[in-house]
C-alpha cells in the first residue's frame, strides 16, 4: 500500500486487524473529516484526506490518509540556445492529491466449522506511470490567463524543462509499467462468512510548474501525474 495512507491504515489493510487494540476481524466505521458517517464506497468517492476510521471493538480512531506537504525542486537550465527559454527557472509546487478508483475484487470466505480458520487472498494491479500538462490553463502569478505563454510553449527547450521537472520529481519514465501485488490474511471465526472487498486505486498528484521567462514574466503551468497505486481492504461479516 502506498504511503498516501497513514501507517495505521496500511497495517489495517494488510491484516484487517485494528492497529490500536489488535482486535480481528475489525470492521471499522468510516467518517469524513467533519464527522459525517459514510460507508466504504462513499469514502472512496469523497476522497476526503481528513477521513478517519473507528474500530468496532475499542472505538478508537485512526487517520486513513496523511496530509502531504508542499515541496519544490529547482530545475537546471538547458544548454539549448533558444533565447526566450535560456533564463527560465522552474519550480514544482505540489497542490492536490486525489484517488481514481480502477477496480474492485470481491471474495466470500465461509467457515461452517466450530474452529477459526485463516485464509490468504492475493491480488495484483498493473498500472502505468504517466502525466499530463495543461498548457492551455497556464496562468500568471496574479491568476490571469497567460496568453503570452502561447508564443513559446512550442519551443523544444521549454517543454524539455517541463518534462524534466515532472520525471525528476517523481522518479519515473513516462509510460513505464508497474505491478502492485497485495496479500491479505483473513481470520474467519466459527460459523461465520466474511465477504472481502479489495478496492484498487491509482494515486494522482496535481500541481503547478512555476517558471520565469527571460523578460521577468512569471507563470504557473498545471500538471497531473499518476504517482502510485494502492488497495484498500474492507470486510463485511455475513453470519
Amino acid at each position: 500500500m502506498s504511503s498516501q495512507f497513514s501507517q495505521e491504515h496500511q497495517n489495517f489493510s494488510k491484516s484487517c486487524v485494528c492497529p490500536l487494540c489488535k482486535y480481528a476481524p475489525s470492521i471499522p466505521k468510516y467518517f469524513t473529516g467533519n464527522g459525517e458517517k459514510i460507508n466504504a464506497k462513499e469514502l472512496l468517492i469523497k476522497n476526503d484526506l481528513a477521513s478517519y476510521a473507528k474500530c468496532n471493538k475499542c472505538e478508537k480512531t485512526w487517520n486513513i490518509f496523511f496530509q502531504l506537504q508542499s515541496s519544490s525542486i529547482i530545475i537546471p537550465n538547458s544548454d539549448n540556445n533558444t533565447p526566450v527559454n535560456d533564463s527560465t527557472i522552474s519550480t514544482i509546487i505540489e497542490a492536490d492529491n486525489f484517488i481514481e478508483n480502477v477496480r474492485t475484487d470481491q471474495s466470500l470466505i465461509a467457515n461452517p466449522t466450530r474452529a477459526k480458520i485463516t485464509r490468504k487472498i492475493t491480488s495484483s494491479l498493473e498500472w502505468s506511470q504517466t502525466y499530463t500538462v495543461e498548457y492551455e490553463k497556464t496562468r500568471t502569478i496574479g491568476g490571469e490567463l497567460a496568453f503570452e505563454i502561447f508564443k513559446f510553449i512550442h519551443l523544444p527547450n521549454f517543454k524539455l524543462k517541463v518534462d524534466y521537472a515532472i520525471k525528476d520529481k517523481y522518479s519515473f519514465a513516462e509510460n513505464s509499467k508497474q505491478t502492485h501485488s497485495n496479500e491479505v490474511i483473513i481470520e474467519v471465526p466459527e460459523y461465520t462468512s466474511i465477504r472481502v472487498y479489495l478496492y484498487w486505486k491509482l494515486l494522482l498528484r496535481k500541481g503547478l510548474i512555476q517558471f520565469r521567462d527571460s523578460n521577468g514574466g512569471e507563470f504557473k503551468v498545471p500538471f497531473q501525474a499518476v504517482i502510485g497505486s494502492c488497495v484498500d481492504c474492507v470486510q463485511s461479516v455475513e453470519k
